[in-house]
C-alpha cells in the first residue's frame, strides 16, 4: 500500500499515512492512547480497580528496555518502558485484558512439548504503559514504586517523554 501524506486531524500537522482519511500524527496518537487508558482506569469499580492493583502487585513487572528503531538516516535505539503480566489461568489474564483493552497473548509452553503449564501473557509498552504507571503507583508497595519510578525515569530519556509529566 502507498504511503501518501496529509494533515492530522487533531493539530493539523503534515504527517504521512496509509489511507487518505483520518491522518493522525505520532504525538497525537500517544496522546490519545494515553488518554484512553487513563480514563478507562478512572472509570473502574471499586472491586475491579482493587483487583486490578492486586494482580499487578503480585503477578506484574514494570522494566526497561532499548527499542530499535530504522529511519532513511540510519538505525537508533531509543529508551522505552513496559509492563508485563504472566499467568497460567486464562481466566485472569482474559479479566485483565477485558479491564486493559488488550488481548492476552499466547499460549506458550505448549503441553504436548514440555510438561508445563501453558502460559498467557500480556506486555504493554509506550504511552499505555505511562498511563497505567501514573494511575496504579499510588497504591502499589514500595518495590513497585521504584520499578515504575525507574521506568520513567528511563522512557525520559527518549522519545516518548511527553506524557510522563503527569505523575507528579
Amino acid at each position: 500500500m502507498k504511503t501518501i501524506t496529509g494533515k492530522c486531524k487533531e493539530c493539523s500537522k503534515r504527517t504521512q499515512g496509509k489511507k487518505d482519511n483520518g491522518f493522525m500524527c505520532r504525538k497525537c496518537s500517544q496522546k490519545k492512547d494515553y488518554e484512553a487508558i487513563t480514563a478507562k482506569l478512572h472509570d473502574m469499580n471499586d472491586f475491579d480497580f482493587g483487583w486490578l492493583v492486586g494482580l499487578v502487585e503480585g503477578e506484574g513487572c514494570f522494566y526497561c528496555k532499548e527499542s530499535n528503531c530504522k529511519i532513511s538516516s540510519g538505525q537508533y535505539c531509543y529508551p522505552l518502558a513496559g509492563f508485563t503480566v504472566m499467568s497460567t489461568d486464562y481466566d485472569v489474564m482474559d479479566n485483565l485484558g477485558i479491564l486493559l483493552g488488550i488481548k492476552p497473548k499466547g499460549p506458550y509452553y505448549k503441553k504436548s512439548e514440555k510438561e508445563r503449564k501453558v502460559v498467557w501473557s500480556i506486555q504493554i509498552t509506550g504511552n499505555k504503559v505511562m498511563a497505567i504507571m501514573c494511575v496504579l503507583r499510588q497504591h502499589l508497595s514500595e518495590r513497585r514504586q521504584q520499578q515504575i519510578d525507574r521506568a520513567i525515569d528511563w522512557q525520559n530519556k527518549g522519545r516518548f517523554e511527553i506524557m510522563a509529566a503527569n505523575l507528579a
